[in-house]
């Protein structure tokens, strides 16, 4: 066994060893045991549908998230701005190319 396959064993050993059921992800049960870890891939599936409405959930006051919303439309303002300014010198870049050989054939 690899160090790697030991550790997923002993890690899969501490979980069964809680009350979550170990299971291949493509064959879960999720209501088999208080909690499930699906191997081999990662996932937080204790945490239930159930349990996240229980959180507080802290909304900014309106005034605020309009600040957000303003915030993050002038960022992609100038991102768009950016996205033209490369597309513009990626074409300018193109023709140069094309300009090259075409001078070096026409014996320019």
């Amino acid at each position: 066994m690899t160090p790697e396959q030991r550790a997923r064993a002993e890690i899969d050993r501490l979980f069964t060893a809680a009350g979550w059921a170990v299971q291949d992800y493509k064959l879960a049960n999720l209501l088999a045991a208080r909690g499930a870890k699906l191997a081999p891939c990662f996932g937080i599936l204790h945490l239930t549908a159930e349990r996240m409405l229980t959180w507080p959930i802290v909304v900014p006051q309106i005034a605020e998230q309009h600040r957000f919303v303003a915030e993050v439309d002038h960022r992609l303002t100038i991102v768009r701005g950016v996205e033209a300014e490369v597309d513009a010198n990626l074409k300018r870049a193109h023709a140069l190319r094309q300009a090259v050989p075409a001078r070096a054939f026409a014996g320019g």
